[in-house]
């Protein structure tokens, strides 16, 4: 009786996974620049720059607590030789084992097989010594790596489970193979714009949001529509603003920032109500930015609607 009363909860945790589910079949939340959580006014001097450049509130701890299982991750040399991330030419001075001594803990703490983190690593800003630098820390971490593209043809969630087994009991897998992954990257998927002599912005409270809105889902329908790709490339869908100068512009005009685009859209909650509702055909990584809005509940429907 006791196993019967536990079905619901069970079930809204995604249940028991199908280890024979392709890895890019696996539907995961991706946080975009994860490392930029570690951001804070004393690493950049102009505030105006880290509202257009932090695209997390807090640590790599709270954003798998807020749901977060796979990372986009940006090592970077300094110039003292030390290994910490970056956001393009904006450094994160925050050392990058101790982000992954977070990932790592959190791991053991949370070792059930659906729990598996993926830490996807590339540009690693520093050429070949950064790499070197990067496979040096994840094997004194104890991080199994990932270093072919070409590994993951055939590659299941039951291969990644077992290659990404920690010491202490989780599942931890960095991919350090920059093409292991498509990102779909898509520039024009910005909250704000001129749309011919008109202003748009995202915003719920703006008579123009239909048109980044409708754009947006658009791009997001299209990617979740192809089939996953035959040589087992992973991919991901960016459901989350981009920037340009224009956007930035704007964005400051509005008194928001890469952090607020996403509260004052309600982008997050938009996505999980398309997830709730099975509207993508397909999901691998469904990347975002402010993952600790809404992130539990969307990792909560993609476990129930899509496994």
């Amino acid at each position: 009786m006791l196993y019967f009363a536990f079905l619901p909860l069970l079930r809204s945790y995604g249940g028991p996974p199908n280890m024979t589910t392709p890895l890019n079949q696996w539907p995961m939340i991706q946080v975009h620049d994860s490392a930029t959580g570690y951001l804070t006014l004393g690493n950049i001097l102009k505030a105006q720059l880290m509202r257009w450049t932090k695209t997390q509130a807090g640590n790599v701890t709270s954003q798998l607590d807020c749901g977060a299982r796979a990372f986009d991750w940006r090592p970077a040399l300094s110039k003292s030789g030390d290994l910490i991330m970056h956001h393009g030419d904006v450094e994160i001075k925050h050392p990058m084992e101790g982000a992954v001594s977070e990932m790592v803990a959190w791991a053991n703490s949370n070792p059930a097989p659906q729990d598996l983190v993926v830490l996807y690593i590339w540009d690693c800003d520093g050429g070949a010594a950064c790499n070197d630098k990067v496979s040096s820390v994840l094997k004194d971490l104890g991080v199994p790596q990932m270093t072919s593209a070409a590994a993951l043809k055939g590659y299941t969630l039951g291969d990644a489970i077992a290659q990404g087994k920690l010491q202490g009991g989780g599942h931890l897998l960095a991919i350090t193979d920059p093409n292991a992954l498509n990102q779909h990257y898509d520039p024009s998927q910005t909250c704000t714009g001129t749309k011919g002599v008109s202003e748009y912005t995202c915003y719920t409270d703006s008579s123009s949001k239909a048109y980044p809105l409708n754009r947006m889902f658009g791009y997001l329908n299209a990617t979740a529509a192809a089939l996953p790709p035959a040589d087992g490339t992973l991919y991901a869908m960016q459901a989350l603003w981009e920037e340009s100068a224009e956007t930035v512009a704007i964005g400051e005009l509005h008194n928001s920032s890469l952090l607020l685009d996403e509260v004052k859209s309600n982008l997050n909650g938009l996505l999980l109500d398309a997830v709730k509702q099975k509207s993508f055909k397909h999901l691998n990584f469904v990347e975002v930015n402010n993952v600790c809005d809404n992130g539990r509940e969307l990792l909560e429907a993609l476990r129930n609607n899509y496994l």
